[in-house]
């Protein structure tokens, strides 16, 4: 599978709009990534960041850790 990027729809927009305009649009991307096949288990991260004003609040953050879905990245 060849390697794949994902842009914000804002971003992808813009060039598209460049594009319509007649810009000459060009593009380059430098992709450092590896693919370990040692062990293909998904695992949740979970992570403490210590605050002041609000130290009883617990506030919950998604992302995504890997590149899995998007190239052949770390996992």
């Amino acid at each position: 599978m060849p390697a794949q990027i994902t842009l914000a729809a804002e971003d992808y927009n813009r060039l598209v709009r460049m594009s319509q305009h007649g810009e000459n649009l060009k593009m380059a991307v430098d992709l450092q990534v590896q693919f370990h096949d040692t062990d293909l288990m998904a695992y949740n991260t979970i992570g403490e960041i210590p605050g002041s004003d609000l130290k009883k609040e617990i506030v919950m953050l998604g992302a995504h850790m890997d590149s899995g879905t998007a190239a052949q990245g770390d996992r």
